[in-house]
């Protein structure tokens, strides 16, 4: 309601010029808190125009502020059930009656005022994915922090500001946001350009693939690429990105050498320099540990096999040693790493001749490694899903799959079991065996993307 007066306006300014008029007269003192006079205004108006509904809405507010709460309860009601029905009728596929969100905002606001939050949550939810709009955005953001989820509420009053300039924000929004919300709720006046990071900190990716190798000896991955290009529009879509794209490193193919990871993996030092940052790491490609080796190994574009024994892929691949000499001089505290690589599980094993990553992993750190299969296993990928199994679930999880408590984010504790249990049953259902594995400890909650569908 109150937030949909432009639409309003629209509505009647073709219709009635007198009671565009009389509306605007009423506003005045409305905005002005002078609300004793807007009642009278208002008042009048309904006797004269009986289903101008939107004037309904804006005299119970003004019965509720001259402590009338009763009273503006009815007046609410009155509304909410007009305003349904007016709804009902607009689905309907009239040309001249399209673009609905003025009604629908109006709906959820006559929701929240009858204390509905969690109606006036889903109402506005499903209209916002169709049908942005600023009012509709504020709605939900007041619905969602009467539900005790400030973080959410916050998202969307700054996600109503990028539609509505600054000017009419601070003439509408914010006067009427203010009218709503109880004292003390600075978020409401603020909004910082990252708010959707949940941390303080910036968060960093690299995400490398690889499909083809430059040895024709190593056997090829067809969709290492897709399962890259897909995981980097997740964390960077606006819906559900927590990474700005100048923050995202992306190698693939023949860009991923040995030296190219290497000095993008000194890049991330050199950025992620607070230890409040986050750095999340994903390498799609095949994994290699020696039988009686001390090491494991990522392969890159210009790995080399050499004889029957593998005998070069020790100094030609990029080794979790080094990976461990590069991450002692990253000072972000948070890491997260996944790796979908045929038998990726013996990357971060320890066994008696073999040192996996987590080995290397200091316990200053606040790490998290998920690999998409057991050492002994392969890492199957589906020409159906057009990705390797692990990486689509992971995908599909940060795209809001796996935000299981619904409360709007996908953290790390709940991607794991997603990434598990929808890994193990697709790879069962192809007739095979695949069961990703989880080492170290977040030690709190890691927020990884926003689910679009909150």
């Amino acid at each position: 309601m109150g937030f949909g007066v432009a639409s309003q306006e629209n509505l009647i300014s073709n219709s009635d010029d007198k009671l565009l008029v009389d509306f605007k007269s009423a506003l005045t003192p409305y905005w002005n808190n002078d609300y004793q006079h807007a009642l009278t205004l208002f008042q009048k108006m309904i006797s004269t125009y009986p289903t101008f509904t939107t004037a309904y809405i804006y005299l119970a507010d003004c019965l509720k502020a001259t402590g009338k709460v009763d009273e503006a309860k009815q007046y609410y009601q009155q509304a909410c059930t007009a305003l349904k029905e007016k709804q009902q009728f607009l689905k309907t596929d009239i040309p001249e009656l399209k673009g609905r969100s003025g009604t629908i905002s109006d709906i959820v606001y006559c929701l929240n005022s009858l204390g509905l939050f969690e109606e006036a949550k889903q109402t506005a939810m499903m209209a916002v994915m169709s049908e942005p709009s600023p009012d509709l955005y504020i709605n939900l953001s007041y619905a969602f922090y009467k539900l005790g989820n400030t973080a959410l509420a916050q998202f969307n009053f700054c996600q109503s500001k990028k539609i509505q300039t600054t000017k009419e924000i601070d003439n509408l929004v914010y006067h009427r946001l203010k009218g709503l919300s109880e004292a003390g709720n600075d978020w409401a006046f603020t909004c910082k350009e990252d708010v959707v990071e949940k941390k303080a900190g910036t968060n960093y990716a690299l995400i490398i693939a690889i499909g083809r190798y430059q040895d024709p000896g190593i056997n090829p991955l067809n969709y290492a690429e897709n399962d890259a290009r897909e995981l980097y529009k997740v964390l960077t879509d606006s819906r559900t990105g927590m990474f700005k794209p100048e923050n995202i490193t992306i190698l693939i193919n023949e860009k991923a050498t040995e030296k190219n990871v290497k000095f993008k993996f000194d890049d991330i030092s050199m950025q992620a320099s607070q230890e409040g940052d986050m750095v999340f790491i994903f390498y799609a490609g095949h994994g290699f540990a020696y039988p009686e080796g001390t090491d494991t190994y990522w392969l890159t574009y210009d790995t080399i096999l050499g004889d029957s024994s593998y005998s070069r892929i020790r100094s030609s691949a990029f080794s979790n040693l080094t990976l461990a000499s590069k991450l002692a001089e990253i000072k972000a505290k948070t890491v997260v790493f996944f790796i979908d690589a045929c038998f990726s599980s013996g990357m971060l094993n320890t066994t008696k001749s073999i040192r996996g990553l987590e080995t290397y992993l200091g316990s200053d750190k606040n790490y998290v490694i998920i690999t998409s299969s057991q050492a002994d296993q392969k890492s199957i990928e589906s020409p159906s899903l057009k990705h390797g199994i692990f990486s689509y679930f992971l995908i599909n999880g940060l795209y809001g799959n796996a935000d299981t408590n619904k409360d709007g984010w996908v953290e790390i504790e709940e991607i794991w079991p997603y990434l598990k249990n929808s890994v193990a049953d697709m790879a069962k259902k192809m007739g095979q065996e695949q069961l990703p594995r989880r080492s170290g400890s977040s030690g709190g909650t890691i927020y990884l993307s926003i689910n679009p569908n909150r």
